[in-house]
């Protein structure tokens, strides 16, 4: 650190001077070695008052590239209490927590920027404790997933509409690293942890004991039964690729078992099944008497269903198809490029049969297609009479040989010959091993469903 040092008044030559001189030498050697004691006196001196002319940064560090701690709304009153050595950073105090702010941002009030003292030094999280604060001694705790470690335990991490910028986040802490517990707020919501240079908060539900007294208000949400065992899952229900975490609590001696492995009386354990999936938690008691319990986590399963309010119509009318999905991440309706609503429906007038096509996309990429066909008829005309003829040629045959079925229609919609649809008039070969009866079923216009049989005897 160099630190500028500023004659005012008196002659060098002049035994005043030489004085004056040397006060100044030694106040300058002071602010040199006296760190945060000289630099917090000169700031009563002569504080810098400033205002941000935008929602402006503040930073560990003068570097666009440190960790933000608060996001500062334009407006707020800030006092300098260093400057960096390129001249482009304040450092400030901002709601508690001290960091640095580009000074271009930065519109002075009062004070003078060329007094304060030149310092590059990184800024730590100022801890902000909710009170009152329970303290767990020495616990050992271990990270279930990814972490944010941040400064302020009052924000939500699972809110998807925080910013980054607005989350005071100091690092990550990687999942399966242990750190040392300190206190938990008195909601038993967030955990105050060292790790390694670092201290700060940390979502409670994202971790687990390991080691050291365990730590009651954070494990222990999980409600006890008759037994003295508690073992439950976050969700139970989760679709493909999610995660859930178990956890489990046992009141009164005995050894616990998670997954057939020896674990602690309390803890959690993150788990992403592919499949529907029954985890196990055995408690063996004095007397080897064994209890367990049981969670099972359900993977919900893609699912696309596509109808149609009608499938024969006449022409001139008019259909709607309807679609509705489970876990699936996007729908493409009849070959449009672009996806459509997961559930939703279209009007459709064909001038002809056609058939409509639904492909769905699950959330791990694989396509369910579903198709409609509606079939489209001109006549015959509602009250014409229907009139059918369907028969076998012959009806009665050995073992071996074949036979005709033979149908003529008129008035009909729709003629189905064993479940297929067919034309109004035709004729089928069968060849049956044993006595068999073909059906032949016709669909009216009037909506009616007509049946007819015929039985071929094989001797």
């Amino acid at each position: 650190m160099h630190t500028a040092v500023r004659l005012r008044g008196g002659r060098i030559g002049s035994g005043s001077g030489r004085l004056a001189l040397l006060i100044a030498l030694l106040a300058g050697l002071a602010l040199a070695f006296g760190g945060a004691a000289g630099i917090a006196a000169q700031e009563e001196a002569t504080p810098v008052v400033l205002v941000t002319t935008a929602n402006l940064h503040l930073r560990a560090a003068p570097s666009t590239a440190s960790a933000i701690y608060y996001t500062a709304p334009q407006g707020t009153t800030v006092t300098a209490t260093a400057i960096s050595p390129n001249f482009n950073w304040l450092r400030v105090t901002y709601n508690g927590q001290g960091g640095w702010m580009a000074r271009q941002y930065l519109e002075l009030q009062s004070g003078d920027v060329a007094t304060l003292p030149v310092s590059s030094d990184h800024v730590p999280p100022a801890v902000i404790s909710p009170s009152p604060i329970l303290g767990l001694g020495d616990v050992i705790v271990e990270a279930l997933v990814d972490v944010h470690l941040r400064t302020d335990p009052e924000v939500v991490e699972d809110d998807p509409n925080t910013t980054f910028e607005e989350t005071n986040i100091i690092t990550v802490i990687p999942a399966g690293r242990t750190v040392s517990a300190r206190s938990i707020s008195a909601d038993g919501l967030w955990v105050f942890v060292e790790y390694g240079s670092y201290r700060g908060w940390v979502r409670g539900r994202y971790l687990n004991a390991v080691g050291g007294r365990v730590p009651p208000p954070f494990i222990a949400s999980v409600p006890i039964d008759e037994g003295g065992i508690g073992f439950v899952a976050d969700s139970t229900a989760i679709l493909p690729g999610q995660c859930t975490t178990l956890r489990w609590a046992v009141q009164g001696d005995g050894s616990v078992y998670y997954k057939a492995r020896a674990v602690a009386s309390q803890g959690a354990r993150q788990e992403c099944p592919t499949q529907t999936t029954r985890y196990s938690l055995t408690v063996v008691r004095p007397g080897y008497r064994i209890e367990q319990r049981f969670v099972t986590v359900a993977i919900i399963q893609a699912r696309a269903e596509f109808r149609a309010t009608a499938q024969m119509i006449q022409l001139g009318q008019c259909v709607t198809l309807s679609w509705e999905t489970q876990a699936i991440d996007r729908v493409y309706y009849n070959g449009e490029p672009a996806p459509v609503a997961l559930n939703g429906s279209r009007e459709e007038c064909p001038r002809q049969t056609t058939t409509y096509r639904l492909r769905a996309v699950t959330l791990t990429g694989q396509t369910i297609d579903r198709e409609l066909t509606i079939t489209v008829y001109s006549g015959p005309q509602p009250g014409q009479q229907v009139i059918v003829a369907f028969y076998a040629n012959p009806a009665l045959i050995s073992a071996g040989q074949c036979v005709d079925l033979i149908w003529n229609t008129s008035g009909a919609v729709q003629i189905y010959y064993q479940g297929q649809p067919v034309g109004p008039n035709g004729t089928r070969q069968e060849c049956p091993l044993a006595t068999t009866t073909y059906i032949l079923r016709v669909y009216t216009i009037d909506n009616r469903t007509l049946e007819y049989q015929a039985m071929v005897t094989v001797q």
